[in-house]
């Protein structure tokens, strides 16, 4: 299963990708969709991570390009496949 930085942070994105599009088609925005994700997420660091994004997308970046500012954190072809969508 495909992992966020070659799985050190062992963050699944297979599934994070998943049920971030399950909030979407359930009629979520963007921004509440990241804030579920990230409540319910029990690692602190994975949850600081998604806050960071929520962070980014709140203050006007594409999701994109929120998720590019973490460093590294999200693989390239998903921040490529989600700027081209």
């Amino acid at each position: 299963m495909p992992r966020a930085v070659g799985s050190r942070s062992g963050f699944d994105i297979a599934t994070l990708s998943y049920e971030l599009s399950s909030l979407l088609s359930a009629g979520l925005s963007v921004l509440e969709a990241l804030r579920t994700l990230a409540a319910k997420e029990r690692n602190a660091g994975r949850r600081q991570m998604l806050l960071d994004v929520v962070s980014g997308v709140g203050n006007g970046l594409p999701l994109s390009a929120a998720m590019a500012g973490t460093a590294g954190r999200f693989p390239e072809l998903l921040i490529a496949t989600i700027s081209a969508s």
